[in-house]
């Protein structure tokens, strides 16, 4: 019987295994790098070095923008929070200057400038909350860039500066900005829905005729909307509206007739109004001062409350708003005729002074 050999199996030799763990590792040591870098995220020099590098091209600062928001909006990641330095936002200033018809820019901007403001540095977040309000002001005097504020919460950061009663510069910008956002619908609503009107009525009695000024300003705009219109009144702000009736001021008189106008569509309101004299200073605000629009808005808010309801009887009250006109024409001609009857004498004493000499 023949005895069988064993030979050993030979396996030839290979590299692909190692070359496969190499690469494995190669490829770990890349992923943690990529995340290191993302949690180190992007600081705010290096943003600064590429927007003045790239300042006019649209595609490379919206691209060091995103990449700046993307690596610093979580506190716990960002490498700008944890840096102590002091922020210069003059450069997202320009760009947004520079860069305001491009709606997804601003958005970025404005992301940037809320991480900005978020260090402990209150002279920062000061200059960044006055700077930023001017900011948005200036950019929706264009109603097309309002919409692009629902993406960010800028809205509800301008609102909360309404608390800050001690910086009036602070306070005059962010009620600017948000008299400014106010004009639009969507605007409206976005201030609506971050409680806005508890912290603007307390502002109508204001010292600052500034302050003052927006906070009307914006509540007048915001009264077209009958859910403001319920807000105020439960609030006990009508009779404060009134008392605007009578300020010297006529950008705040004629916001106050305008907003009472709006406010006296409201069966409760409009009760409200006639128990605070409401209709016999809207007269007055008529016959007494030469503001147009104050004058026109005291009509159509007289015409709201003595008048009859519109279902019931339409012509009398079309009646009464133009016997309303007609009383105010005549007072601005009797106004007239009293200038002229001046002017006759001045001219005539001037007259009798040439003929003497």
């Amino acid at each position: 019987m023949k005895a069988s050999s064993l030979q050993p199996s030979c396996v030839p030799w290979s590299g692909d295994e190692e070359l496969e763990n190499a690469s494995c590792k190669k490829t770990s040591i890349d992923e943690m790098q990529k995340q290191s870098l993302a949690l180190s995220g992007l600081s705010f020099s290096e943003l600064e070095s590429q927007l003045v590098q790239n300042m006019h091209s649209s595609t490379k600062v919206l691209a060091s923008l995103q990449r700046f928001v993307r690596n610093n909006l979580e506190v716990k990641r960002s490498a700008n929070y944890k840096c102590k330095k002091t922020d210069n936002p003059d450069i997202i200033l320009d760009v947004l200057d520079l860069h305001r018809d491009h709606e997804e820019i601003v958005v970025q901007c404005l992301k940037t400038l809320r991480i900005l403001a978020r260090k402990e540095n209150k002279e920062q977040n000061t200059e960044l909350a006055s700077e930023g309000s001017n900011v948005l002001l200036n950019i929706c005097f264009e109603a097309r860039n309002v919409s692009s504020l629902s993406s960010t919460s800028c809205v509800p950061a301008l609102v909360d500066l309404l608390s800050q009663h001690d910086n009036k510069q602070v306070l005059v910008a962010a009620l600017g900005a948000l008299h400014s956002i106010s004009f639009k619908d969507v605007g409206k609503k976005m201030i609506v829905e971050t409680n806005a009107i508890e912290k603007l009525c307390p502002l109508l009695k204001e010292k600052n005729k500034k302050v003052k000024k927006k906070a009307i300003g914006t509540i007048h705009n915001l009264s077209s909307e009958l859910c403001v219109v319920q807000i105020i009144n439960n609030l006990q702000q009508i009779p404060s509206i009134i008392d605007l009736l009578e300020d010297t001021n006529p950008s705040i008189a004629s916001s106050a007739a305008g907003c009472l106008q709006n406010l006296s569509r409201d069966d409760r309101a409009r009760d409200v109004i006639q128990k605070n004299e409401g209709p016999a200073r809207l007269t007055n605000l008529i016959f007494s001062t030469d503001n147009t629009m104050g004058q026109v808005s005291s009509i159509g808010a007289l015409v709201n409350i003595l008048g009859p309801d519109a279902q019931q009887d339409e012509m009398k009250k079309k009646a009464l708003k133009k016997i309303l006109s007609m009383c105010l024409l005549v007072g601005q001609l009797k106004s007239l005729s009293s200038d002229v009857e001046n002017m006759t004498l001045e001219f005539s004493s001037h007259l009798q002074h040439d003929d003497i000499s």
